[in-house]
């Protein structure tokens, strides 16, 4: 019985390992400078239509399930291989009214339509941002981001011409 106490200590700590393995800390981000390229093309921000649900199921036993909430997300970081698109609103913790924190969408440079989900400051290079390797988005959550830009200068916003002749 002596010999399987370590290969079951082994074991234990292997599974242990491997729940919390996904939520992984994002290491060597830098700061974007200029506009971020995806995928071929340049992408100043983008906006999320509705909120998204990234439920506890899919990021591991570390954290529980948030909100990705509606508004704009702007290019805040990068590393080799993505860009960190930061909420101006915050994400929520919890499905209610549990508080905000720091997060958004990680984003593939060169492949197509890979968005995770992180949470934290990913602007602060010094500290840790949470990526859910593990749970890239959907595609059905992936259709609510538009990429959009920013108005510059004197640009007028569209009129609403709804109801008028």
């Amino acid at each position: 019985m002596q010999r399987r106490r370590p290969f079951l200590a082994c074991a234990l700590g292997a599974l242990l390992l491997s729940s919390v393995a996904p939520c992984a800390v994002a290491a060597d981000r830098q700061a974007v400078s200029g506009t971020p390229t995806l995928a071929g093309r340049p992408i100043e921000r983008f906006v999320l239509l509705a909120p998204i649900v990234v439920p506890a199921a899919k990021i591991g036993p570390v954290q529980g399930g948030f909100l990705l909430l509606a508004g704009q997300y702007v290019p805040v970081a990068q590393d080799a291989e993505g860009v960190f698109f930061q909420s101006r609103n915050g994400i929520r913790r919890g499905y209610g009214d549990e508080g905000l924190d720091d997060g958004g969408v990680w984003v593939s440079k060169t492949k197509g339509g890979v968005m995770v989900p992180y949470s934290g400051r990913a602007a602060k290079l010094s500290e840790p941002v949470l990526v859910r390797w593990n749970s890239p988005l959907p595609l059905d959550d992936m259709r609510q981001f538009r990429t959009a830009s920013a108005q510059k200068g004197n640009a007028k916003a569209p009129r609403n011409t709804a109801g008028t002749k």
